[in-house]
């Protein structure tokens, strides 16, 4: 015999409390989470070899966000080297969205192809700026920019990259179209250290790098710089965009983007934002920074993915050059 079964409104009451707390808990998790990030271990993709440039940031910041959090939490370093950036880029963008693995892009480049991945990655922070310059064999007797011309005359002009998904690929061949300079851009080499020591040894003319990768190399007698992507050199005496009338050459410039995985909460996301922003502003940092040569230069996540977009306009404005 089946019998009805009814509850009273106050019978209710306390399953329909019951139920509001638990739905209230799951619609709270993801908060509560992120509330209490971090609380482990969190891996910093690196997108180039130790010693890189990207390496170089990476290091440093990884040590000194591990003892910016309370409690402190171990930041592990990971050198994801492959395709000019491309592979820590592509492991990034497949890493779970829980703040526990960020990374530092490399030439954008290298990664301009799959719009997806740019448009999705969660922005933290930019921590350098550096402009390009071209350099050649100290001893060469190339002095400038009017010297590579008449050289292009009688016969190519070598240039050595590291691959022509590299930010330095796309500057050496921007730089030669924009000046009619007939070039043989030789790729392959590993790295920007080889592409450099390349121009020592005489296996090319000259190569293209951000500044504070050639100035070791500058400072040690072994290269000087004849042209600098900028508006305004910071060598007295040495070409840039404006002398050579080419504006656009001085909008190549090495950012050092910090971004999360794509989903990556937003309180997440501020977390690491305020952290990274209060250790480049640190004096400690800054000092750090004049010492191995590395400039600071902070950018919140909003402005970050404008510099990110234009890079990539520039790309698409010169897609041509690339081939």
């Amino acid at each position: 015999m089946s019998k009805n079964f009814e509850l009273s409104r106050r019978q209710l009451l306390p399953y329909a409390a019951s139920a509001a707390a638990v739905s209230g808990l799951l619609a709270t998790w993801p908060a509560a989470a992120a509330s209490a990030y971090p609380n482990k271990p969190i891996t910093f993709l690196i997108p180039d070899g130790i010693g890189g440039g990207a390496s170089t940031y990476v290091r440093e910041f990884s040590v000194l966000l591990g003892k910016y959090f309370t409690p402190n939490v171990n930041v592990e370093p990971i050198n994801d080297q492959g395709a000019n950036g491309q592979k820590a880029a592509l492991d990034l963008f497949h890493a779970a969205p829980d703040g526990y693995t960020i990374g530092m892009l490399g030439d954008v480049t290298s990664v301009k192809q799959d719009s997806d991945l740019l448009n999705k990655l969660s922005w933290v922070a930019n921590l350098g700026k550096a402009s390009f310059g071209l350099a050649v064999n100290a001893k060469s007797n190339i002095q400038n920019v009017a010297d590579l011309q008449k050289l292009s005359q009688t016969r190519p002009v070598v240039f050595s990259s590291s691959g022509k998904s590299a930010l330095s690929y796309f500057a050496i061949k921007l730089f030669c179209k924009l000046n009619d300079i007939n070039a043989k851009v030789v790729v392959g080499y590993k790295g920007s250290t080889e592409a450099m020591l390349a121009v020592t040894r005489g296996e090319a003319d000259a190569t293209a790098q951000s500044m504070p990768t050639l100035k070791p190399m500058q400072d040690s007698g072994y290269l000087r710089t004849i042209f600098v992507y900028a508006t305004k050199s910071p060598l007295p005496g040495i070409d840039d965009a404006t002398s050579i009338a080419q504006p656009d050459l001085a909008e190549i410039i090495q950012w050092r983007v910090v971004a999360a995985p794509p989903g990556t909460p937003p309180e997440i996301v501020e977390t690491l934002y305020v952290a990274l922003r209060n250790i480049a502003a640190d004096p400690a940092t800054i000092a750090w920074s004049q010492k191995v040569h590395v400039p600071i230069f902070f950018l919140g996540p909003d402005a970050t993915k404008r510099v990110v977009q234009g890079q990539i306009d520039l790309l698409k404005k010169w897609q041509d050059v690339l081939g």
